[in-house]
């Protein structure tokens, strides 16, 4: 029997397993050890179910080179879209891919779920308390069609300085707090396969990461482009 306790994520007094962040399925076999924050089963299933899709996301075009294991896999979870167990997934894989020019569009409130669960679950892991209540969530992805002010630069240049390696690459990350006395005021930085990164933000006022002169705003301004992932 699991033991009781509170969930990393609701909050709520259940029977707990465990939930690897980031996502166990983003690292190939031999895996390294992995981050692991309590998590009740419901919260599990719900948030897992997005795991694969963010996966397959975020490994496309990584470098073959360098990730020969992950390409691999992410080929061979393609491949297995052809069962039809597996047909609902592959149709909105495939609904989300654009083939001229050669890109797949991303669902973005997929990816936010991911991310944000990755957020808590870190934060969880780092202050040994959840965030608690709801929380504001932000994201933009970093690449060549993100506008950063000046203030913005020297935050992600902060952040790029003291990435944590897990896995030889496969994901890194760093956070500082932005909003003190606010305990859940937080700017991050992940990168996935030294590919794709994203700088998300939280704070317990959604008006201080969403608004005209948000940390968001502040800092990145999304560039039009940056539904797509290449």
């Amino acid at each position: 029997m699991n033991k009781l306790g509170h969930c990393t994520y609701c909050g709520e007094l259940r029977e707990l397993t465990v939930d690897h962040v980031p996502p166990r399925c983003l690292f190939s076999k031999p895996r390294p050890p992995l981050i692991t924050v309590p998590c009740c089963e419901p919260c599990n299933r719900e948030l897992g179910s997005h795991d694969e899709y963010f996966r397959l996301a975020i490994t496309t075009g990584i470098d073959a080179i360098n990730f020969p294991k992950e390409v691999a896999d992410s080929v061979r979870a393609i491949n297995s879209l052809t069962r039809p167990q597996s047909r609902g997934f592959a149709q909105r894989m495939l609904r989300d891919y654009q083939p001229n020019p050669s890109r797949l569009t991303i669902d973005k409130g997929r990816v936010e779920i991911v991310l944000h669960r990755i957020v808590r679950g870190l934060f969880y892991h780092h202050e040994q308390r959840r965030m608690d209540g709801p929380i504001a969530f932000a994201f933009r992805m970093v690449d060549q069609n993100l506008k950063v002010s000046l203030d913005g630069q020297q935050r992600l240049d902060r952040l790029a300085s003291s990435l944590v390696t897990i896995g030889n690459g496969v994901f890194r990350y760093s956070f500082e707090s932005f909003l003190e006395p606010e305990p859940f005021g937080t700017a991050w930085l992940m990168r996935f396969y030294d590919h794709k990164a994203f700088f998300c933000v939280t704070a317990s006022d959604s008006s201080e990461i969403l608004g005209e002169n948000s940390q968001v705003s502040n800092t990145a301004e999304d560039g039009g482009e940056n539904d797509n992932l290449q």
